[in-house]
């Protein structure tokens, strides 16, 4: 029954991300222009759904990838291309910089050169604390300013110098989650290798790339987005101020991304090089749309 519902090639699940993500960025510009009341609220909830298929897709990249520095290389730049459109319309509306910035793609940069880092040879395995250090950093910021929102009384100096769009936006969760996910295919291939040698087994290479195998990972996968986000959400009620994600903010709804990793098959799907341009070009793209298109109707940025 699980192998049936392996449906979403990658191709799919990138064309989800991409609608969630447009939609929760819709939100996030309703609510900065304080319209939309309840539809706003939707769809930053829907929007929940895109980081983890993002994270997820980041994982299968590293992967598959056969040249991970090229990999990351492109993160670079579309990183850069984001940062350089919203400093441009920040200008116009130093709000903007702060809600509709490139965190997001700040994290996936930092988990790629982490785990690139960590598995190189020699001396470079340990600039993999200069990524690592990066997200922890953005974690005790948000945490020292979350003191000072709760209680008033923690004054804050250092975190100025550290803005909110310089930061690695999903903090500790991200980065569990991503590791959650980049482990699942070692501890699967494990487990695996270990039933077959207890039952004396032959199931060979191939049964890597049967659906059965993918199941599996994708089993695992959901079981780790599971448990990340049912920590951090435990999390922002025994201890508010350590957590930076859920605290009055609907991320547990990122559980939904879940029913999409489940169904994916590990397969490319369609891939033509038009579209995995446009999938590049396609964030910092819709940004400056969104943009101009709330300017024009409202008359401001």
């Amino acid at each position: 029954m699980r192998n049936k519902a392996q449906v979403f090639s990658s191709f799919w699940l990138k064309i989800f991300a991409l609608v969630t993500m447009t939609l929760s960025h819709i939100g996030t510009f309703l609510s900065l222009y304080k319209i939309g009341g309840d539809w706003a609220s939707v769809l930053l909830i829907i929007g929940r759904i895109a980081f983890p298929l993002y994270v997820f897709m980041l994982a299968e990249g590293l992967h598959k990838t056969h040249d991970r520095w090229n990999y990351i290389l492109r993160l670079a730049i579309i990183w850069a291309a984001i940062f350089l459109v919203e400093m441009v319309f920040s200008f116009a509306n130093p709000d903007m910089m702060a809600k509709v910035s490139a965190q997001a793609f700040t994290d996936l940069l930092c988990y790629a050169l982490f785990i690139t880092l960590l598995e190189s040879k020699g001396g470079l395995k340990y600039l993999s604390i200069l990524p690592a250090g990066y997200v922890v950093l953005s974690y005790v910021a948000d945490v020292m300013e979350n003191y000072e929102a709760l209680d008033g009384t923690y004054v804050v100096y250092w975190t100025s110098s550290f803005p909110l769009w310089a930061r690695a936006g999903y903090s500790l969760f991200g980065f569990a989650l991503f590791l959650g996910f980049y482990y699942t295919l070692p501890l699967v291939k494990k487990i695996v290798a270990t039933e077959s040698k207890k039952r004396e087994l032959n199931l060979g290479d191939d049964f890597e790339k049967t659906p059965t195998f993918q199941s599996l990972l994708n089993l695992v996968s959901c079981t780790a987005l599971v448990l990340v986000t049912v920590i951090f959400w435990a999390l922002s009620y025994l201890w508010p101020a350590g957590d930076t994600i859920f605290w009055l903010n609907p991320q547990s709804y990122c559980l939904l991304a879940g029913l999409i990793i489940f169904c994916y098959n590990g397969k490319l799907g369609y891939h033509a090089k038009w579209f995995t341009y446009a999938n590049y070009l396609y964030y910092p793209v819709h940004i400056a749309l969104l943009a101009l298109i709330f300017f024009l109707s409202l008359g401001q940025f």
